[in-house]
């Protein structure tokens, strides 16, 4: 298929999967069992399996997403020197849909609820639930889309193995059973078993 038809198909399929419903699914999914610290990469990845079952085809990332405070000020996921570490949790994931230039974050909600959890002060910059939008139109926002390659390949490796991916099996068993997709949730149900059954 050439470039430009499956670019037409990722924009079709962009154009109708029900955003909304899915950043609510995938949010539920992951939040009631991890709270607010840290979960943007199972959020990342339950997200991009339900996009798939839309056929809509987009990859993980790793990195910094910049988020605007107002005045000039950011929000950055970096260590104090202003560096990546994954190690360390100085990090944040979302996907990226080549053919539509879309960046998905199903964790935007995250950062201002965890600083206001933290540091009882209320979030001063825009507070979408999630982010589904081309990096021009965010950077027009005030948003910094700065992904990490080192920091991709870790994250990558990371969800490959068997303990994750029985966690995020029971995720999206979870997530679609809000859809009431009774099959899949059998089949994300047997999934979880196989990978916990597996050699580390």
């Amino acid at each position: 298929m050439g470039q430009a038809k499956l670019r037409q198909q990722m924009q079709a399929a962009s154009a109708t999967v029900p955003k909304d419903r899915i950043a609510s699914a995938v949010r539920a999914a992951v939040d009631t069992s991890a709270g607010h610290a840290g979960t943007c990469l199972h959020q990342a990845v339950i997200g991009l399996r339900v996009l798939k079952r839309y056929g809509l085809d987009a990859t993980l990332v790793a990195g910094d997403l910049r988020r605007p405070l107002g005045d000039g000020y950011q929000h950055t996921y970096t260590r104090e020197d202003n560096r990546i570490s994954v190690r360390s949790g100085a990090f944040h994931a979302w996907l990226f849909c080549p053919a539509t230039q879309e960046v998905i974050d199903f964790a935007a909600w995250e950062a201002p609820a965890r600083m206001e959890a933290e540091a009882g002060t209320p979030w001063p910059g825009p507070r979408p639930t999630y982010l589904w939008a081309t990096e021009a139109t965010l950077r027009r926002q005030g948003f910094a889309v700065r992904p990490d390659a080192d920091a991709t390949a870790t994250v990558r490796r990371w969800m490959a193995w068997a303990s994750e991916r029985a966690a995020l099996d029971r995720r999206e068993a979870a997530v679609f059973s809000r859809f009431g997709d009774a099959t899949f949730v059998a089949a994300g149900e047997a999934r979880a078993i196989a990978a916990l059954e597996e050699p580390a």
